[in-house]
């Protein structure tokens, strides 16, 4: 059964629902933030958590997630045509404009391919994660994506730093995804 949370549920809700580490968890609550939209504003917190967060089920858009997939796999050197090709497709499917099936066989022979490093290879793989709705898979890409990337030693920066550069990109996208929008006035 999946309980539906409100947009802007309690920090303790978020917690429990997502079942969020106990580390996690304790600076959450430590932090004195209410609810997730004081939560996301907080300046100190990690930013894996801030990724892991996004990635969890109706806190981000499926347009979203994929978009800071392909950003994260993006930053990577991208070896060879297969890598390139699963880059474009998943551009293309994105945009309509090419089937679930099309980019499958794309990632399909990335993965079947030696090019680029084991870490370029799966960040690449995974942005173009999709089965037959293409939704659910959308967290999974964004966060492997993410972790792949920032763990690639061929990137020619460290994890820390890559990961301070996803979570610019990823509120460069996303603003505050637990922030209340006013109804305009008709």
């Amino acid at each position: 059964m999946r309980i539906q949370l409100a947009k802007n549920p309690s920090v303790l809700e978020f917690c429990t629902i997502h079942h969020a580490c106990r580390d996690g968890r304790s600076w959450a609550t430590a932090t004195g933030c209410q609810t997730m939209q004081e939560l996301w504003a907080h300046k100190t917190m990690k930013p894996e958590w801030r990724i892991w967060i996004a990635t969890r089920e109706d806190v981000c858009s499926e347009m979203d997630l994929r978009l800071f997939a392909l950003w994260c796999a993006t930053r990577m050197p991208i070896a060879g045509e297969y890598g390139k090709k699963v880059v474009i497709m998943t551009l293309r499917w994105l945009l309509g404009k090419c089937t679930d099936v099309e980019l499958m066989g794309a990632r399909k022979a990335l993965a079947d391919s030696l090019e680029g490093t084991y870490a370029s290879r799966w960040a690449i793989y995974s942005v173009g994660w999709v089965d037959a709705g293409g939704y659910v898979s959308a967290r999974v890409a964004a966060f492997d994506a993410a972790t792949y990337a920032a763990n690639d030693a061929a990137s020619g920066y460290d994890p820390n730093s890559a990961r301070t550069k996803q979570v610019a990109q990823l509120i460069k996208l996303v603003g505050n995804p637990f922030k209340q929008t006013n109804p305009k006035k008709a």
